[in-house]
């Protein structure tokens, strides 16, 4: 029986010559050489399907993983915060009998002609100005470690007041400061708060400047065409 190859080869009319025996088994050759090559197929499948099934499964580990973590985030940052607002509670609470001026030079301050060394007299005397006069403060100090260059521009000072219901009393009355002469103008009382809070107060002010700045140019740049446009 000629083989497989041999039948390719062969012409037309060796081909009509093949008895029907030859025929059949150069069938079977062709269709068993064919049933490897799809058992092969078959087989390089299954082993792709294998790998696409192992890296889903790696694929679902890891989004498991992943959404894991991000409950255990979520727990922590809630942590975190929770934390976060009882510590600053607290320190709320310790800031609540306090206050700050700001404006005290560092040098001695000529006072309704009295001469005032100590920051206890310059304390003493601004307070006399906002008719709490009798408020005996627990502790004063200047907050920073370095005294300023310019002795005129002194570092704020921290009172410690002996009652959280003292401090509204100052505030209510610290305006007085605008007029009770030169000395005075300059010098303001606020709550102690935390820096991260004046941080915030701080930068909401600069918007607000920047805001009310951007607002008069566009009025001034308005009027301006307003004009223009009437001559």
């Amino acid at each position: 029986m000629p083989s497989l190859e041999a039948v390719r080869k062969m012409s037309q009319s060796e081909k009509n010559k093949l008895s029907k025996a030859d025929l059949i088994q150069a069938l079977d050759a062709v269709l068993g050489q064919e049933s490897q090559q799809f058992a092969m197929i078959s087989e390089k499948l299954d082993a792709i399907y294998g790998e696409l099934a192992s890296m889903h499964k790696k694929y679902e580990d890891m989004s498991d993983k992943q959404k894991s973590l991000a409950r255990e985030n979520e727990f922590l940052r809630n942590a975190v915060l929770q934390q976060q607002k009882f510590l600053e509670s607290i320190d709320a609470e310790k800031r609540a009998s306090n206050v700050i001026i700001l404006g005290v030079p560092e040098d001695a301050m000529q006072i309704d002609e009295t001469t005032h060394e100590t920051d206890d007299e310059k304390v003493a005397a601004i307070f006399s100005k906002i008719e709490q006069a009798d408020i005996q403060p627990v502790s004063i100090v200047r907050l920073g470690k370095n005294a300023p260059s310019n002795p005129k521009k002194g570092r704020p000072i921290k009172i410690v007041l002996s009652s959280q219901n003292i401090r509204p009393q100052i505030l209510g009355n610290s305006n007085k400061l605008k007029d009770s002469g030169d000395a005075f103008k300059k010098i303001y009382i606020k709550k102690d708060v935390h820096p991260h809070v004046r941080k915030e107060f701080r930068r909401l002010r600069d918007v607000e400047k920047k805001t009310r700045k951007n607002d008069q140019k566009t009025s001034t740049r308005m009027s301006v065409m307003s004009m223009s446009q009437g001559a």
